[in-house]
C-alpha cells in the first residue's frame, strides 16, 4: 500500500480544483526507506514461459494454498487473477509464484475478516518469493483492477458478512455508497454527549474549509505551486489543504485557520474553539508503526527521532497499515486520544529508520533542497552502495547508510551551488559511468552537466523507476541489481539531456530494456566497480 487517502476524514468533501499528486515523497531527514524501496534487490532467474502455462500454474499454485477454502471462496480468487490477465501480458513472467504471491496477499487482505492479517512478506515466503517483489505486483494489480480495502467482485460472502457485524463507527455512510455495504441493526452506541461534539466539531470543521478556501480562492493557483516546489511529506489533496489552512500564512499576514477563530471566535462554543486552536498546532511529521491491533482500532506510533510513544486510534488505518512502516501524517489530540488528522503517507519499506546528520554550519542550503532523488544522486548512491557492500564488511542495510552518510555533505554543498564535491564522488566512477554511456550511443560528458543531471525527478518518473526497478530484480543478483538501478536512471536523464528534452518514462523503459539485453556488461560492471 502507497497511501491511504482521506481516510477517516469525516464530512471531507470535494474542493476546489486543488492540484494533487502521487508521491512517495522526500524527507528533509533525509532516511533510507525512501531509497531501499527502489533498490532492494531479490534473485531470481527463470526461463521464460509462455502466458498460459503462467496463468495455469499460477492457479494450481494458489489452489494448493487455499485448499481449505470453499469453493466459491476461491473461485473468487482465482476470478481476481483472471480478470488480470484479461488486461495485462504475462507472457514473460519467469517466475509464476511472484503472480500467485501477490494475488494471495491481495485476496487475505481484502477478506482479513475470515483468518487475520497475512503480510507481505508471509505471503512472500508462502510462494518462495521476496517481500519487495510481491510489494510490486500487488500494486500493478491493485491499479489494474481498482481493488480497495475490500472488493465484492474477490471477496468472500463470509467476510463480507463477518465485516458489517463489526464494521466501525463513523464509516457506515461511506460503505453503502461505495460497496453497497448496509451495517446491521443493534450496533453499540457511543455516548451521546460525545457524539454531539463530535457533530458539532465537524460541522466547524467543514464550515473552516470552506471559509478559507473562498476567501482565499485566488490564492489557491500559487499557493499549490509554492506547495509542489516544497516536496512535501504528504503531498496529497487532504496534505495541500492542511497546509493552506493551518500552516501557510494568507495575504493578510496570518493563516485562515487564524483569521476564522479571531472572526468568528464569538459564536463558536469553548470546546470547539480550543480544539481548533490545538488543530493548527498540529504538523506533518515521520512516525514508524510500531503496533496494529485492528480489533481496537489502536495504532501504537513512535516518532523516529525522540521515541516518543503514541497511542492512536484509527479503525482502518489499524486494518490496513502493516507494522514497521514509516507513515507521515497529523496527530491530533481528540478528547478519546490521539488520532489521525487526515489522510497519510507510507513509506513502503519494513525497515527500521535512520537518519543522516548533516552539519551544515557554512552552508547557505535549506534542508529541504537537498533532494537525494535525483538522477545523478541516486546513481552514485546506488554505486557506492554496490562497492562498499561488495567488501563484505557492512550488511546491505549499513552499506546503503555508508553511502548516504559519503555522498549527503557533497550533494548538500552542491544544493548550495558548490560542485567541488559532487565533481570529486563523480570522478571515481567516471570509468564506469562512461562505459556505460558509450555502451548505450551516448556521448555527454557527465561532468560538464551537473546541474541536467541532478533535477529532480517527479513523481510520475519515480513510479515508473519503481516499476522498471522490479523488472531489473527478475534478473540480476544484489549487487548487479543496485547497479542496474542507478545505470537506468542516470542513462535515461542523460539521452534526454542529449536531445535537449525532458526526460520522460519512456527514456527509463529504453534504459532499462538495453541494460537487460546487455545483462552480461550489467554483471562486468558490478564485478569491477
Amino acid at each position: 500500500m502507497g497511501k491511504l487517502e482521506d481516510r477517516d476524514r469525516p464530512a471531507e468533501k470535494e474542493r476546489k480544483s486543488i492540484p494533487q499528486r502521487k508521491s512517495e515523497g522526500n524527507m528533509t531527514e533525509i532516511t533510507s526507506n525512501i531509497i531501499t524501496f527502489y533498490l532492494r534487490p531479490s534473485t531470481i532467474i527463470m526461463t521464460l514461459m509462455k502466458k498460459e502455462k503462467v496463468i495455469g500454474e499460477v492457479e494450481e499454485a494458489l489452489r494448493q494454498e487455499l485448499g481449505e477454502l470453499q469453493k466459491q471462496e476461491i473461485d473468487k480468487c482465482l476470478r481476481m487473477w483472471r480478470d488480470f490477465v484479461e488486461e495485462c501480458d504475462v507472457a514473460n513472467t519467469r517466475k509464476p509464484e511472484t503472480w500467485a504471491a501477490a494475488v494471495y496477499y491481495i485476496f487475505s487482505d481484502i477478506s482479513f475478516w475470515l483468518w487475520g492479517k497475512v503480510t507481505q512478506r508471509e505471503a512472500g515466503e508462502r510462494f518462495g518469493v521476496s517481500e519487495n517483489t510481491v510489494q510490486a505486483k500487488q500494486k500493478e494489480i491493485r491499479n489494474q483492477l481498482q481493488i480497495g480495502f475490500i472488493a465484492e467482485r474477490y471477496t468472500p460472502d463470509r467476510a463480507i458478512e463477518k465485516f458489517k457485524r463489526e464494521m466501525p463507527r463513523g464509516i457506515e455512510d461511506f460503505l453503502a455508497d461505495t460497496f453497497g455495504i448496509e451495517p446491521p441493526t443493534g450496533r453499540e452506541s457511543h455516548s451521546p454527549a460525545d457524539d454531539e461534539v463530535y457533530e458539532r466539531f465537524l460541522a466547524v470543521r467543514e464550515d473552516l474549509f470552506d471559509y478559507a478556501m473562498e476567501k482565499f480562492e485566488d490564492e489557491i493557483e500559487e499557493a499549490a505551486k509554492k506547495f509542489e516546489e516544497r516536496n512535501p511529506f504528504r503531498s496529497t489533496n487532504a496534505g495541500f489543504v492542511d497546509w493552506f489552512v493551518f500552516d501557510r500564512e494568507s495575504s493578510e499576514g496570518t493563516t485562515p485557520a487564524e483569521l476564522y477563530v479571531q472572526e468568528k471566535g464569538d459564536s463558536l462554543p469553548q470546546e470547539i474553539s480550543d480544539y481548533i486552536h490545538r488543530w493548527t498546532e498540529t504538523e506533518d511529521l515521520p512516525y514508524f508503526v510500531e503496533e496494529l491491533r485492528p480489533e481496537t482500532g489502536e495504532i501504537i506510533l513512535t516518532e523516529p527521532g525522540s521515541g516518543k510513544l503514541y497511542r492512536v486510534t484509527d479503525y482502518s488505518g489499524s486494518e490496513q497499515l502493516e507494522e514497521e512502516r514509516i507513515i507521515v501524517t497529523r496527530l491530533f489530540d481528540w478528547f478519546d486520544g490521539f488520532h489521525l488528522s487526515g489522510d497519510l503517507s507510507v513509506f513502503p519499506e519494513q525497515i527500521q529508520p535512520f537518519s543522516v546528520e548533516i552539519d551544515l554550519e557554512g552552508i547557505e542550503v535549506d534542508p529541504s533542497e537537498i533532494d537525494l532523488m535525483t538522477p545523478l544522486s541516486t546513481c552514485l548512491i546506488c554505486l557506492e552502495r554496490a562497492r562498499l557492500g561488495k567488501k563484505n564488511e557492512f550488511t546491505d542495510d549499513e552499506a546503503l547508510e555508508k553511502a548516504m552518510k559519503n555522498l549527503t555533505p557533497a550533494l548538500a554543498e552542491l544544493a548550495a551551488g558548490d560542485k567541488e564535491q559532487t565533481l570529486s564522488h563523480l570522478e571515481r566512477y567516471s570509468p564506469l559511468i562512461q562505459r556505460s554511456l558509450e555502451r548505450l550511443d551516448l556521448t555527454i560528458e557527465p561532468r560538464n552537466r551537473i546541474d541536467d543531471l541532478n533535477e529532480p525527478l517527479t513523481d510520475d518518473l519515480m513510479e515508473e523507476w519503481h516499476h522498471q526497478a522490479s523488472k531489473l530484480s527478475d534478473l540480476f543478483e544484489d549487487r548487479e541489481h543496485i547497479v542496474g538501478n542507478g545505470l537506468v536512471v542516470l542513462l535515461a536523464k542523460a539521452r534526454a539531456v542529449e536531445e535537449e528534452r525532458k526526460v520522460q518514462g519512456g527514456d527509463l523503459q529504453w534504459s532499462s530494456e538495453r541494460l537487460i539485453e546487455d545483462k552480461n556488461f550489467v554483471e562486468e560492471v558490478a564485478d569491477t566497480i
